[in-house]
C-alpha cells in the first residue's frame, strides 16, 4: 500500500532542499570588519533536540552581535571543496553542537575532522557537545587528535565535566577547551496554562537507548492507568518538510507546546529533560547508553527539584509516587537562561574574539 504521507512529505523535503541549496549559493553576510562566520552542519533531519541546538545557536550568534551563513549537514562536503583554499584569514568556522562527537555518530565526527584539516588557519569553534570514544578502538578518536594538532585556533565547547576531562587529558594543549552547559538551556523559558495531558512519554527507541525493565515498567502503568491522559510521543519526527533558519522555530515549536501541555514528562533523552525544564515541567528522567543525561545533570543540575533522575535502586512503585508527587507541582517559569548564557558567553568570548 503507497504511504500518501510519505510521498507528499519526501516531496516537499526535496522541494525545499533544492530552494534552500539555492538560496545558499547567493548568500554572503559579513561582520563589519570583512570577516564571514560560517555555521556549519545545520540539522535537516527530524530531531526536535538538535533543532533546538541551531536555534539556541543562532539566539548566540545574535546576543554577540555576529552575522552568520549556515551551511547544513548536507552541504559540508560541498563548502570544503568550494571553500578549499578560499576563506579568508579571518573567516571562521562554528561547528554544530550536540551529543555526535565521538564513535556513535561518525559520519559527523568525520565532518569535523575533515573541516579542520581542510581550513586549520582559520578560526573554528566547536559548539557544547558531549564526547564518547571507544578507547579500546581509538582511531577514529587519534584521527581526531591528528586534525586538532593542526588547528591554529580551536576551540572545543563541552557540556559536562566527563566530557570536558576528557579532551582536556586527550587533545593537545594548544586547543582552547571550555566547560559550559548545553546550549538548548540558554533558550528562554515558557509556562503553559493548559496542562491538559497528565503525562507526556518521551522515549527513544534509537542505538543509544537503554532497554530497561524499570523504565517499560513505569511506561505500561501509566499507559494502562484510565484515571490519567497519556501522550506518547518522542523529540524525534517521522514525516517532516525541509527545515531551514526561517522555519526551524515554528517546528520545534510543536514540540514545545506539546510538553507543555503536559503536567509531567517521562523521558530518557537528553533535550526531552532540557525542553522539560524549558516548559517548567517536572520530569522523569532515565539515563542513555553514553550516560550524557547523568554527566550533564551531575555537571549543571545538581538539586533541581524539578527534575528526577532515576537510581539504580528505583523501582516502578518508587517512581510512582514520584510521579504522583510532580502532579501537583506548581513549577515557576524557567529563567535559568540567562545564567546558563552567561556562563557560556563569559567562558568562550574571551578566546574568539
Amino acid at each position: 500500500m503507497v504511504d500518501l504521507k510519505r510521498l507528499y512529505y519526501n516531496l516537499a523535503y526535496s522541494v525545499g532542499y533544492r530552494v534552500n541549496k539555492i538560496q545558499r549559493r547567493t548568500s554572503r553576510k559579513t561582520d563589519v570588519n570583512g570577516q564571514i562566520n560560517y555555521l556549519i552542519g545545520a540539522v535537516e533531519y527530524g530531531n526536535y533536540g538538535d533543532h533546538a541546538i541551531n536555534i539556541a545557536e543562532y539566539l548566540w550568534f545574535i546576543r554577540n552581535n555576529k552575522q552568520f551563513v549556515e551551511i547544513p549537514e548536507s552541504g559540508i562536503d560541498e563548502f570544503i571543496e568550494s571553500k578549499r583554499g578560499q576563506l579568508a584569514t579571518n573567516d571562521a568556522l562554528y561547528l554544530q553542537g550536540g551529543g555526535n562527537m565521538g564513535d556513535v555518530w561518525p559520519d559527523q565526527e568525520k565532518w569535523r575532522q575533515k573541516l579542520i584539516n581542510t581550513f586549520p588557519n582559520n578560526k573554528i569553534v566547536i559548539f557544547p557537545q558531549s564526547v564518547n570514544y571507544d578507547e579500546a578502538n581509538p582511531k577514529l578518536l587519534l584521527d581526531t587528535i591528528s586534525a586538532t594538532e593542526k588547528a591554529s585556533d580551536l576551540t572545543i565547547m563541552l557540556r559536562d565535566k566527563k566530557s570536558y576531562e576528557f579532551v582536556k587529558d586527550h587533545f593537545p594543549k594548544s586547543v582552547n577547551v571550555k566547560l559550559v552547559p548545553d546550549i538548548v538551556l540558554t533558550m528562554p523559558g515558557r509556562n503553559s496554562a493548559d496542562r491538559k495531558n497528565d503525562v507526556c512519554l518521551l522515549l527513544r527507541e534509537d542505538k543509544e537507548v537503554v532497554q530497561n525493565t524499570v523504565k517499560d515498567g513505569l511506561a505500561q502503568s501509566v499507559i494502562k492507568n484510565k484515571n490519567l491522559k497519556v501522550l506518547m510521543s518522542d523529540t524525534v519526527e517521522k514525516y517532516i518538510y525541509y527545515i531551514t533558519r526561517n522555519n526551524r522555530m515554528k517546528f520545534l515549536d510543536k514540540k514545545l507546546s506539546e510538553i507543555g501541555n503536559s503536567k509531567v514528562v517521562i523521558t530518557d533523552r537528553l533535550h526531552g529533560m532540557i525542553f522539560s525544564l524549558i516548559t517548567s515541567t517536572p520530569v522523569i528522567v532515565f539515563d542513555n547508553s553514553t550516560h550524557k543525561i547523568k554527566n550533564l545533570i551531575e555537571t549543571w543540575l545538581t538539586g533541581n527539584a524539578s527534575v528526577y533522575f532515576v537510581r539504580d535502586t528505583d523501582g516502578v512503585e518508587e517512581l510512582d509516587k514520584v510521579l504522583n508527587e510532580f502532579m501537583n507541582y506548581q513549577q515557576p517559569k524557567y529563567s535559568d537562561y540567562k545564567k546558563f548564557a552567561d556562563v557560556i558567553d563569559d567562558r568562550v568570548m574571551t578566546n574568539i574574539e
